[in-house]
């Protein structure tokens, strides 16, 4: 076990102001690509303060998970026999030759004769989230446990884990040496675009798309700005792929149109090996959407020269 250098914040805004000079692990699946509900670019733009990030304290599930966390911890303690401390809930480790490796846990499993310290992660997952479990802990769950045991130096960790509210688990963990090497790399190289202020490139998430209207909301009138010429390549593909899918959008209708008519008025047709489909008529309120600024990206064909 190396020696981390521990960090004990005040409050949670010293503790926040600290986390946003590094890496966490709630940051890792993030850069890795395991996040489905964040992308490296929305990451980025908070760390170099593009974006404001979210506020996940007024979150619901974020509010009882923290309630939960000491039931879950009693929890553990019963299901394994081991002895727990909290480390106290701002205090952030780092190894000392990685400033920007941070790790603040959860619970520490305490050291015996043995046994080494460990780790300890406590998840509360919802019970929409609880296929993700069925076999072992998701994959971002345990590259954030890699990254906590990574940053305090520790060869061991353990999560605990509330599924749907009615049913625990827990499943130890060694340091995983290849995985760690390479994870290094992956959050070194992003943490090198932070300290340069260049964004990663964006991928087709949602979370791309509105962090890049957040970082643009508007345009500058009459300002022309010169594409480099590896966008000529985008600019085909992005006019290749548009044909491909609006040819794909009218095989899917047409599909769609045909099994409506076989449908006709009734709720529900079912096919021969008993998948069903179903068309039902829903009364649409009317609404008024909320006044907001939109940029719309339009294609315009350029003159031949």
């Amino acid at each position: 076990m190396r020696f981390p250098k521990i960090i004990r914040c005040k409050n949670e805004a010293e503790w926040l102001a600290r986390r946003a000079k590094g890496i966490g692990a709630s940051d890792c699946p993030t850069v890795l690509g395991l996040n489905p509900y964040k992308s490296a670019l929305e990451l980025w733009a908070e760390k170099t303060g593009k974006v404001e990030p979210a506020d996940l304290s007024k979150v619901e599930a974020v509010q009882w998970g923290h309630k939960l966390e000491p039931a879950i911890a009693r929890a553990y303690m019963k299901e394994t026999g081991r002895a727990i401390r909290n480390p106290g809930e701002y205090t952030i480790y780092r190894p000392p030759e990685i400033e920007w490796l941070l790790a603040t846990p959860d619970r520490l499993v305490k050291e015996t004769k043995t046994r080494p310290l460990g780790d300890l992660q406590i998840k509360t997952v919802g019970v929409h989230m609880a296929g993700q479990w069925e076999d072992e802990p998701p994959a971002y769950v345990q590259a954030q446990v890699q990254h906590e045991m990574a940053a305090m130096g520790v060869e061991w960790g353990s999560i605990a884990a509330l599924i749907g509210g009615q049913r625990f688990l827990w499943k130890d963990l060694d340091l995983h040496d290849t995985f760690i090497e390479w994870m290094l790399g992956q959050l070194s190289a992003f943490w090198d675009l932070v300290q340069r202020d260049i964004p990663p490139e964006p991928d087709a998430s949602e979370s791309a798309r509105e962090t890049l209207h957040k970082m643009f909301p508007r345009h500058v009138r009459k300002v022309i700005v010169a594409m480099p010429s590896t966008a000529c390549e985008l600019d085909e593909q992005l006019v290749r792929y548009k044909r491909a899918a609006t040819k794909l959008k009218a095989r899917i209708s047409e599909r769609e149109n045909k099994i409506k008519q076989i449908i006709g008025e009734a709720e529900v047709g079912q096919l021969p090996d008993g998948t069903q489909y179903t068309w039902k008529a829903s009364e649409v309120a009317e609404h008024v959407v909320k006044a907001h600024t939109k940029r719309t990206l339009l294609r315009k064909k350029g003159k031949a020269k």
